[in-house]
């Protein structure tokens, strides 16, 4: 189990938020993989916080990999504005 502290709750909670999204990824039960969609968004906020010197920046990568998350059939579109939402409005 790659996270062993898993986020089993029923959304999303990202920075302390919930924004509603549902915590599972599609086709992959959370069973037989141990990793929730919030594990996922939380290495995905990690990884651009980490790396962003500027909110702008960190908004703008987490922007990036929620399109992926989309385009991978993850998220719907109206999921990935909401959680672009929280992370735009956080004070990061």
């Amino acid at each position: 189990d790659p996270y062993p502290l898993s986020d089993m709750g029923p959304t999303v909670v990202l920075l302390g938020v919930d924004t509603g999204v549902p915590n599972l990824i599609p086709g992959m039960p959370v069973g037989e993989t141990g990793t929730t969609l919030a594990d996922v968004i939380l290495d995905l906020e990690q990884s651009a916080a980490s790396g962003a010197t500027r909110h702008g920046d960190y908004v703008k990568e987490l922007g990036k990999a929620f399109k992926l998350l989309e385009r991978d059939g993850w998220i719907n579109s109206r999921q990935r504005a909401q959680l672009l939402r929280v992370i735009a409005q956080s004070a990061n």
